[in-house]
């Protein structure tokens, strides 16, 4: 995934920005600067992938098979509790 960006990155700065007639020098500049400023998230906490963690963010969570509204209460006043500790 990183080197399809960086080859996403690379096109874009030497087939878009290089070849532009109408982009005058001074935003070409800019539109690189902002190019190599760019951050890239690729992939999922660590946090997310902690087991243990998952679990104990999510123990307290009852949910009834029979009972939707009952659920989205429970849930709203679950998750607004968590908010508020």
């Amino acid at each position: 995934m990183i080197e399809m960006t960086d080859y996403i990155r690379k096109a874009f700065k030497e087939d878009i920005i290089e070849k532009l007639n109408w982009m005058d020098p001074t935003t070409k500049a800019k539109a690189k600067d902002k190019l190599n400023q760019m951050s890239q998230s690729i992939g999922y906490n660590d946090e997310l992938l902690n087991e243990e963690k998952m679990e104990g963010l999510h123990r307290g969570i009852v949910l009834s098979e029979k009972n939707y509204f009952k659920n989205i209460f429970f849930l709203i006043k679950f998750w607004r509790s968590k908010q508020f500790r």
